[in-house]
């Protein structure tokens, strides 16, 4: 019960911009959910790419998020059939963002360190 009312919660912060409060929400959930659903059930993805999506409105670009995207990915491959082809394809362009935005990052700072 707890980790549904956790994500939709976090969904009705990041409605009102409140990103910070949003992340940790969606994190404890993603970790009941994996502890009573299992790592590869479908829930996991859709709450992974929720938890990369509130780490993109804070800026957050790392590692972690291409790791959770591409976890995100597996999972929604390995679905029954074609049933979540649309899912799919939003978490492959949520990738494409992901490192097109971590790539602006290192550009600005490279610009940032050339300059002094």
């Amino acid at each position: 019960m707890v980790s549904l009312i956790l994500p939709t919660y976090a969904a009705l912060c990041v409605s009102e911009g409140k990103f910070s409060e949003a992340e940790p929400l969606i994190a404890k959930a993603l970790e009941i959910r994996e502890k009573v659903l299992g790592m590869g059930h479908i829930g996991i993805a859709y709450t992974l790419a929720q938890l990369v999506s509130v780490h993109d409105k804070l800026g957050w670009y790392g590692d972690d998020q291409e790791a959770m995207l591409k976890r995100a990915l597996e999972i929604f491959s390995r679905s029954q059939g074609g049933q979540h082809a649309q899912e799919l394809q939003n978490t492959i362009a949520q990738l494409r963002h992901m490192r097109s935005r971590r790539s602006q990052q290192v550009v600005k700072m490279c610009y940032y360190f050339h300059q002094y």
